[in-house]
């Protein structure tokens, strides 16, 4: 009750809500989201050494990772239209994004489909597949799944490398109708001050975020950072979520996880039923 006070004192003091202004933008993502690396093109990630095998370990080299995941996806009718490499970790770790669209259906207007890529030559992680949007007007990510290509790293681990990205590929294809869907549902719903407060927190206890990130969310979704967020829709206070996320990709799966979770089941938007129909 005490941190319900604080957050509706917070409402309180805060100026009257700005009327929606219509804000022009290009359909062009910005990927600068990555955080502290070395970033670099794809020719240049070429270059980055590929420690040698051993009798149990067999390392994929990255841009061969990023080039194996280019192919599934042009088998699967998308192609990619801008990308960003970073490596970290004295080349050891390696994340890239990629904004995809569908050859015969480009993207719409407001969100572009997002693809994540991780990999790493230290076993400090395994090689990772994920996939969700970003909206074009701030480029915040929202990663709504998330596949792990956990197979050890063995010899027979090349023979099986293709087939895995394919699987991963198919089921990040299958969930691009559930994530338009999702974002048109929370377009809908209006919320107020008190039902703000209690979805931030509800959203906090289900692991969207951290406890110090709970009023930094209140505040944003106050006082958005774009006009375009600024009506009082779960949408935007989705948005709010993933602004303040920024500079945190490895963490935005497992966010983007509890924050589905708490808007779904608020907004009574079910996977199962877009699934079913």
């Amino acid at each position: 009750m005490r941190t319900m006070n604080i957050l509706s004192n917070i409402w309180r003091g805060s100026s009257q809500p700005k009327q929606p202004v219509a804000e022009e933008h290009t359909a062009t993502l910005n990927l600068d989201l990555l955080g502290g690396g070395d970033s670099m093109s794809r020719v240049e990630l070429s270059h980055v050494d590929t420690p040698d095998s051993t009798h149990s370990y067999r390392p994929i080299a990255h841009v061969s990772l990023v080039n194996r995941l280019q192919d599934q996806l042009s088998q699967m009718n998308q192609k990619i239209v801008q990308e960003k490499h970073l490596v970290s970790n004295k080349g050891n770790h390696y994340f890239g994004l990629f904004e995809i669209q569908d050859k015969n259906n480009p993207s719409n207007k407001d969100t572009a489909q997002i693809v994540g890529l991780r990999n790493s030559h230290d076993k400090k992680f395994p090689a990772g597949v994920m996939a969700g949007d970003a909206p074009f007007i701030c480029s915040n990510l929202c990663f709504d799944n998330e596949i792990v290509i956990n197979r050890r790293h063995t010899k027979n681990f090349f023979n099986v490398i293709d087939g895995l990205l394919q699987q991963a590929v198919i089921r990040l294809m299958d969930k691009k109708e559930i994530t338009q869907l999702r974002n048109d549902r929370y377009k809908q719903v209006h919320v107020d001050q008190a039902t703000v407060d209690h979805l931030v927190l509800d959203a906090y206890r289900n692991g969207a975020c951290s406890r110090s990130q709970v009023l930094p969310i209140i505040e944003q979704f106050i006082d958005p950072e774009h006009d375009v967020f600024i009506e009082p829709t779960v949408y935007s206070l989705k948005n709010a979520f993933t602004n303040v996320w920024r500079g945190n990709v490895f963490s935005t799966p497992r966010f983007s996880q509890g924050l589905h979770k708490t808007l779904d089941k608020f907004t009574d938007f079910s996977t199962a039923q877009v699934v079913e129909s």
